[in-house]
């Protein structure tokens, strides 16, 4: 958990400002970590594009923030126990049959060394904003809150200083990677299986850009990771 979290709170109240013509349900979501994340043998922070149907579709940031409200976004008890609670048991949601986490597992696992590989992760999303019913947030949408989907990944590591930051989106992290200075000419390139994985250390920590799972060769997939994590961590 995030132990102070009033400038995510205020950063919170500037996104809702900034999609406040946005009139459909949307969802919003919050970093979730693992409660043994701190103690982690290396610090992973897996990305992913966004969410729907997460907790609530509440746009008030107070009520968003407010620990006595079991809707709330932030600091939710169980964290990232839902990934291995839903494995196999969901009718609605079923972590096991998704490609997104399955990956993530299979890479947590072998990097990590823990069983309750969930406990040690940190998993997060490019826009904190989605469609409440379904599907990515559109470029309307996306134009909407992409300053404030900046300025609160940023402030997101600074309160958990990953080791390594693992994009899986398929090119929708490039404008936040501009943002922070990254430079396309400095990538290094991991192919696997037809596809590739790039990767670069920026301020002591790695940055890899991949491809969302989903349709994609599972296992190259994994080993492309972990050969990059293995060679720079």
């Amino acid at each position: 958990m995030i132990e102070n979290t009033n400038k995510l709170k205020r950063l919170y109240g500037k996104l809702m400002t900034d999609v406040a013509d946005y009139t459909e349900d949307i969802c919003p979501f919050f970093i979730q970590i693992g409660k043994k994340y701190f103690s982690a043998p290396k610090r992973l922070l897996f990305v992913g594009k966004a969410t729907n149907g997460w907790v609530t579709n509440e746009r008030d940031v107070t009520k968003l923030f407010d620990l006595k409200n079991p809707d709330r976004i932030v600091n939710r008890h169980d964290q990232m126990e839902w990934v291995h609670d839903l494995e196999g048991v969901n009718e609605n949601y079923n972590t096991k049959k998704s490609a997104f986490w399955r990956v993530i597992k299979n890479v947590s696992l072998d990097i990590l060394g823990k069983e309750d590989w969930y406990n040690y992760i940190s998993w997060t999303n490019l826009y904190k904003i989605a469609p409440w019913e379904g599907g990515n947030p559109g470029g309307y949408l996306q134009q909407l809150q992409k300053e404030a989907c900046i300025s609160i990944l940023n402030e997101e590591q600074e309160a958990i200083k990953p080791d390594a930051v693992i994009f899986l989106t398929s090119g929708w992290e490039s404008f936040y990677l501009e943002s922070i200075g990254l430079k396309k000419s400095k990538n290094r390139v991991k192919s696997w299986s037809g596809y590739s994985s790039t990767y670069q250390i920026h301020k002591d920590v790695l940055y890899i850009q991949s491809h969302h799972p989903q349709g994609k060769p599972e296992v190259e997939h994994k080993d492309g990771l972990l050969k990059i994590l293995r060679k720079v961590t």
